[in-house]
């Protein structure tokens, strides 16, 4: 492998980030490697042909470079990247227990709501890591995930006006579809995680449930990786993801094995859904009364903060299918699922087991 060092012009830089960001390729690298086995393809061509790429590209022949080449760019920037088809998952390669920063131990911010935007971020993960070791630049991952977040979210949104599902039922819950800049950042922080400078502690669902791990590296810059639980958890098949027609955002796989997996690495998500599954349990079952249950039991929490977690938790809840909603007019009543009964009982061991 041979290293080049070259003097860039500010313009062209600004412009191949700006396609990298794009998703038209996988990173710098990519970029300078495309251009040039593509350049090398142009000065082997005869001076006398008339179209030399159309002649020259194709297997076999003198076009070989640029075919890998573009194969190389596609490979990350299909459109269904997230499905288990696109995903090779021997060339995916997790980080050890070790890597893992300190993590925020308390409730999920109220604001992560469903489990499938963060399947999906996981996904986008898997995809992006193949091949190319343990870790990836978190801002380019950030960047891919987030636009392809996007575009789903979008698709899902057609989906949920063509089924005719409430508001609260809606898959596209979660994804950024909304005012474009305002949107993507909330995935982003929210969902996909990042490493606060202050702290050092990660914030978001993706390293707060140590689906993934962030890293910081020299000169400041960070990275991110899949866990063992998380490639666990993504190679799961998961209906809104890899069928074409879905009753259900997530499986019930997808349930128990996220039930196992927080049970042994995310505390906090473990108290906020043994809380919501054990108020339903009591009779609390409507939203009011089960936010002034929250904060009884957390009183040092506002009442927007109890109002905001409490939501939360039962929208995740709801997404992997713990509880059962009834609805009574207006008013909603919340009931455990049968799978939501057996979860309550799995927290409550391994709590008590603590």
């Amino acid at each position: 492998m041979v290293r080049y060092i070259i003097d860039c012009p500010e313009a062209i830089h600004h412009r191949v980030v700006q396609l990298i960001a794009e998703g038209r390729y996988a990173s710098m690298q990519d970029f300078v490697l495309t251009a040039l086995q593509n350049q090398l393809v142009i000065e082997e061509v005869p001076e006398n042909a008339k179209e030399p790429i159309a002649e020259y590209a194709v297997p076999g022949r003198r076009g070989d470079n640029l075919l890998r080449a573009m194969e190389l760019t596609t490979r990350v920037t299909d459109r269904a990247i997230w499905r288990l088809s696109s995903i090779r998952a021997e060339a995916v390669v997790p980080v050890s227990d070790h890597d893992a920063p300190e993590r925020n131990s308390g409730w999920l911010f109220g604001q992560v709501n469903r489990i499938l935007p963060v399947k999906f971020g996981l996904r986008i993960l898997m995809a992006l890591l193949q091949g190319k070791g343990q870790w990836i630049p978190l801002d380019w991952f950030h960047q891919r995930a987030a636009d392809e977040a996007r575009k789903f979210g979008k698709s899902l949104e057609q989906q949920d006006q063509a089924h005719g599902r409430s508001r609260s039922d809606k898959f596209s819950v979660g994804f950024p579809i909304g005012k474009l800049s305002k949107s993507l950042q909330r995935y982003t922080s929210q969902f996909l995680g990042y490493q606060q400078p202050s702290t050092g502690f990660v914030i978001g669902a993706l390293p707060t449930l140590y689906l993934a791990v962030i890293s910081e590296e020299t000169k400041g810059s960070r990275s991110i990786g899949i866990t063992e639980g998380g490639l666990s958890f993504g190679l799961l098949p998961n209906p809104a993801l890899d069928e074409e027609r879905a009753e259900r955002s997530m499986s019930e796989d997808e349930a128990r094995q996220y039930v196992r997996h927080v049970c042994r690495y995310a505390p906090g998500e473990v108290d906020a859904l043994r809380t919501i599954l054990q108020l339903i349990a009591e009779g609390h079952d409507r939203p009011d009364a089960m936010a002034a249950q929250v904060r009884r039991v957390f009183p040092k929490w506002t009442e927007a903060q109890a109002t905001t977690n409490r939501s939360g938790a039962l929208g995740r809840a709801w997404d992997l299918d713990l509880i059962d909603k009834r609805r009574e007019g207006p008013r909603v009543r919340y009931a455990l699922s049968e799978l939501g009964r057996q979860s309550l009982e799995e927290l409550n061991q391994h709590t008590a087991a603590k």
